[in-house]
């Protein structure tokens, strides 16, 4: 090895006996290897003698790695005071040089070190500097919660409202759920109902990721509850990913139980997901049961279609009705006979589901169970009175759809149910034409 190839593996080691003597018989103290200068070697191990020595030598303090880092940057990331001090001192220093737009400050306070950012900002660092994503360094300690970072930050002046990918620190914060910097910021004025471009809020991110804390925090702050986003107040969104203690605070809020912008309420949500416990809350709060959208699903019909039996029962209890069909006539018993949910299909019989209802192709929930093989689901719609005769938009009786799929135990299970005509018309080991 060269005599500089030695010194910056002496430097990333921090022998600082060698790095001298190293010096002293001549070794390029700007020479890179694998990339990096010795300064930046010794930066980024963290030994302040050895960076002080080569400073004193004629170190480039600026001269970046093959990645673009400076020896500044790699001690903002390091997060020791000690390294930056030195650096800083230097009188060739540029304290905003950035690598890809990002500027020590925005690494400091990413990384969470309070005290380089400290020094950054005594040594005139650029507050509002953004990255090439946009981002401010109050956006990057607001996203990661560090509230230490914050609150110097926000004592130098930092914009609270700044804008990086549509979103404000506050919905940073909000959406990861770091209540003290939530706090920190709405006490620094930040507006709290900050919109981005497809109407998100702060309350919107809180509700929707499950942060009650900061929740909380939003509503003592007079956050608007009932603002839509993506068609979705929080309470709708809440709904949808079953977050029952926050669909509870935004309840006693007065949040609207029935608000929708496109048919969909917070019980469709809940009922689809199988969130029991809201679909409770909801109905305690009087939402409408029987609330469709636009195509005509309730929430039963998209609880059903799912599998959901709690919930089924518990809309049932609510007086949800049973046949109400959607805009092709399909029903609730028809979607979970569809799916095979045969504990669903009997719950909704018991309530007086019409097993003869019909779709518009003329297909009753019997005939999509035999089609789907879903043999006890069958059972129990033959057992409900289901007509093994009727017939669909193709004339096919249910005996001749079962005889195509050559399913040997419905044929077993419809011919002793059938008409005797029908199966005269088609014997077991027919094959149909």
């Amino acid at each position: 090895m060269s005599d500089s190839e030695l010194l910056c593996a002496a430097a990333k080691d921090g022998l600082l006996d060698d790095v001298q003597r190293l010096l002293q018989a001549g070794a390029d103290v700007n020479q890179r290897h694998d990339g990096s200068t010795p300064l930046f070697a010794a930066a980024a191990n963290g030994h302040a003698a050895v960076v002080e020595t080569l400073l004193a030598a004629g170190a480039n303090p600026f001269q970046p790695n093959d990645g673009g880092f400076t020896p500044l940057h790699i001690a903002a990331i390091v997060g020791s005071t000690e390294l930056v001090a030195l650096l800083l001192a230097h009188p060739r220093i540029v304290i905003d040089i950035s690598r890809r737009m990002r500027t020590p400050l925005h690494l400091a306070a990413e990384y969470n070190h309070a005290g380089v950012v400290t020094l950054l900002l005594a040594a005139h660092a650029n507050v509002p500097a953004r990255s090439m994503g946009n981002d401010s360094p109050l956006h990057l300690a607001a996203r990661n919660g560090h509230d230490s970072v914050v609150s110097i930050l926000l004592a130098a002046n930092a914009t609270v409202d700044c804008v990086a990918h549509d979103w404000t620190p506050l919905h940073l914060a909000a959406q990861d759920g770091h209540d003290s910097v939530v706090s920190m910021l709405l006490a620094a004025n930040a507006t709290v109902d900050c919109t981005a471009v497809n109407g998100s809020t702060p309350l919107h991110l809180a509700a929707q990721n499950g942060h009650g804390g900061v929740v909380s925090i939003l509503l003592a702050a007079n956050a608007a509850i009932d603002c839509a986003a993506w068609a979705r107040t929080p309470l709708l969104l809440a709904a949808q990913y079953g977050h029952s203690g926050i669909v509870s605070m935004l309840l006693a809020a007065n949040a609207a139980v029935d608000y929708t912008s496109d048919g969909w309420t917070s019980l469709h949500w809940a009922g689809q997901f199988g969130h029991d416990s809201v679909v409770a809350m909801l109905l305690a709060a009087n939402a409408n049961v029987n609330a469709h959208i636009e195509s005509g699903e309730t929430a039963i019909f998209f609880a059903a279609k799912a599998g959901h039996l709690d919930v089924v029962k518990r809309l049932l209890a609510a007086d949800a009705d049973p046949n109400f069909p959607n805009q092709t006539r399909s029903t609730p018993l028809y979607v979970a006979a569809t799916h095979g949910h045969h504990t669903v299909v009997q719950q909704l019989l018991r309530s007086n589901a019409d097993v003869t209802l019909a779709t518009e192709a003329m297909q009753t929930p019997l005939h999509v169970a035999v089609a789907a093989g879903h043999h006890s689901v069958v059972e129990v719609l033959l057992d409900a009175g289901a007509s093994v005769d009727c017939k669909n938009n193709d004339h096919k009786t249910l005996y001749k759809l079962a005889l195509e799929l050559e399913n040997e135990e419905l044929l077993a299970l419809f011919r002793a149910r059938m008409d005797t005509s029908e199966t005269n018309d088609a014997p077991l080991n027919t094959t149909p034409v």
